[in-house]
């Protein structure tokens, strides 16, 4: 099994859902068992660390995020990954124009199984109030 969390840069949301679900499977001890990645829609911040402030709320909970850095996704992720899992309907529409329609139904919503029916959750500037969110769910 292998889940990629797709977000825009890859320096927020993603990269937090990725610590968390590493954490969250080292925990159950199924991390062995399941390959789990992040990546971006756009190339603003390839090769970059996660932001500060995503960093210091996820070590605040206890997930490391220090060491993952920024990548954008590439063709090769909708073949490779079982699972991809969009933070906002913008990430959806750019998986979805550039998916192959084999792997169509690979594409899902990140928070739509936590009940969120919004689906718009944009990657916040001022605040990391989202990603405390975020990780309270996995807790």
């Amino acid at each position: 099994m292998a889940i990629l969390f797709v977000c825009t840069g890859n320096i927020c949301r993603s990269p937090t859902a990725e610590g968390v679900m590493r954490h969250k499977l080292a925990l159950r001890g199924l991390a062995e068992n399941v390959r789990v990645d992040s990546a971006g829609t756009h190339s603003y911040h390839v090769g970059e660390a996660p932001d500060p402030r995503t960093c210091q709320a996820a070590a605040q909970r206890g997930y490391l995020l220090n060491d993952l850095r920024a990548r954008q996704v590439q063709l090769a992720d909708f073949s490779d990954f079982n699972l991809i899992l969009a933070a906002d309907r913008q990430n959806m529409a750019l998986l979805q124009n550039n998916c192959p329609p084999a792997y169509q139904p690979r594409l899902h919503y990140l928070l739509a199984s936590l009940g969120n029916t919004s689906l718009g959750w944009k990657c916040p500037t001022r605040t990391m109030a989202e990603h405390a969110a975020l990780i309270g769910c996995w807790t």
